[in-house]
């Protein structure tokens, strides 16, 4: 396999330029409308700052937010499985010469009970890696109380890097399920391991370029939608924060699905016999 960083970003350019109404069209419907339905449908996730004022009373917010996690849970439910399906009909039109919307649509619809399986064991390798990371912090804490602030530095920093890497490790499992048709969470996820060892310390490299990249914007974007929804109150700004919130997430769905397939190309190789070269 090969992996070159900027052949990875420039396929990803070219592939989401040459398919860009499309995708616009997909990522409006899964994406950019179910953002716009959370927040009307529970407009206090707009002033969510507000309710977690540092001198606010502790048991009214509480109470708030006992009050909003039931509406939180379902809406979010569905917005996550929209997006999935958003997500992985956006790889498959991309990744799969004469795909069509309707049929890469459809594909993604089938793959969301997968998709949900890959997150829930991807979260159970986190908390599994860093339970394994805390025990010996934990030791040395206690051994130590002078090390304890030093430590927890070190935790978060090993945290993050974990997360890196676990990420630049399973980064061509949604790839793998669609364009390879693998629907096992399990075995898709072992391929995308796979796939990736050989040159996964670049990955994690390119994969924390995109991070920094992403939160930069999204403090930025997220401070401008804050300054207006507070201007503006109950649907309103539940609107405004829908709508902007919504099409920053579908731009960042449309570049992450482009790189994912651009990656897996690289790794795997854009052909039928190039894929089934990577099983052995």
């Amino acid at each position: 396999m090969q992996f070159d960083m900027s052949q990875t970003w420039d396929r990803a350019v070219q592939l989401l330029s040459s398919n860009f109404q499309l995708l616009a069209i997909i990522a409006g419907v899964f994406l950019l409308l179910p953002s716009i339905i959370l927040y009307l449908a529970v407009p206090e996730l707009a002033n969510m700052n507000a309710m977690m004022d540092p001198d606010g009373d502790p048991e009214k917010m509480m109470a708030q937010f006992g009050e909003m996690a039931g509406a939180i849970a379902g809406w979010g439910l569905l917005t996550t499985a929209a997006s999935f399906a958003g997500y992985s009909a956006m790889v498959t039109l991309m990744g799969e010469n004469g795909a069509t919307v309707g049929e890469a649509i459809v594909r993604g619809l089938k793959s969301i009970p997968t998709l949900i399986g890959v997150m829930i064991l991807f979260f159970l390798t986190y908390v599994l890696a860093a339970f394994l990371l805390f025990i010996p912090v934990g030791i040395l804490a206690v051994v130590s109380e002078a090390l304890a602030g030093v430590l927890s530095i070190v935790a978060a920093i090993g945290i993050l890097v974990m997360v890196v890497y676990l990420m630049a490790r399973f980064s061509v499992t949604m790839p793998v399920i669609m364009l390879e048709q693998n629907y096992n969470p399990v075995t898709a996820m072992i391929r995308s391991w796979r796939l990736t060892a050989p040159r996964h310390w670049a990955m994690m490299g390119f994969w924390l370029l995109l991070m920094v990249a992403y939160m930069v914007i999204a403090l930025l974007v997220g401070g401008a939608v804050g300054a207006l929804a507070a201007l503006a109150s109950g649907s309103t700004a539940g609107l405004i924060t829908g709508v902007l919130g919504g099409i920053l997430g579908a731009l960042v769905a449309m570049v992450i699905s482009a790189i994912a397939v651009a990656l897996y190309q690289q790794v795997a190789g854009s052909t039928p016999e190039a894929v089934s070269e990577t099983f052995t």
